[in-house]
């Protein structure tokens, strides 16, 4: 009977011991998570129309402010006159267009004239055939795919301001 008794013993401290055995280890902890970017994340901004306007910067008809400038994505303010040789082509990115004051046109879609390739992600020239031209005012919004040709004017008489969201593809 005390063999019986030691044996019984003996075989429910085994069995506890297999159930310990194939009880799964508490998970680890999560590993960090990997970062999204390449560049620090973004802190707060804020810029009045007053500040944007002294910041605005290049010689001629075209004045531009880059706010913000991320690897996947830009903010920029623009105050274009009159522009009617200077066509564009963002291979990456596309633009996502507010027009803020003023009117001008935008010519979107034709096929360049001896484009210069000197910048292949960014290709430009001075005229294209077969583009579609619409006019612009404040209040609209416009989406450029990448890829495809474009030239934002002011006219001759008042400039075009907006701000261009530019997305990486």
């Amino acid at each position: 009977m005390r063999r019986t008794l030691m044996l019984a013993a003996l075989a429910l401290g085994s069995s506890t011991l297999l159930v310990q055995a194939q009880t799964p280890a508490a998970p680890a902890a999560p590993a960090a998570p990997t970062p999204l970017h390449s560049r620090a994340p973004l802190g707060y901004q804020h810029y009045t129309k007053a500040e944007l306007d002294k910041l605005m910067f290049r010689p001629g008809l075209t004045r531009s402010y880059v706010t913000t400038d991320h690897e996947n994505f830009d903010v920029e303010y623009v105050d274009r006159g009159l522009i009617e040789n200077y066509i564009e082509n963002h291979v990456h990115w596309l633009d996502l267009v507010t027009v803020l004051e003023g009117e001008g046109t935008l010519s979107y879609g034709g096929t360049a004239v001896n484009p210069n390739m000197a910048n292949p992600a960014e290709p430009r020239g001075t005229t294209m055939t077969g583009a579609t031209t619409i006019p612009l005012r404040p209040g609209d919004y416009v989406l450029i795919p990448a890829g495809m040709w474009h030239i934002f004017s002011g006219t001759a008489t008042r400039n075009l301001r907006y701000v261009i969201f530019k997305q990486r593809e």
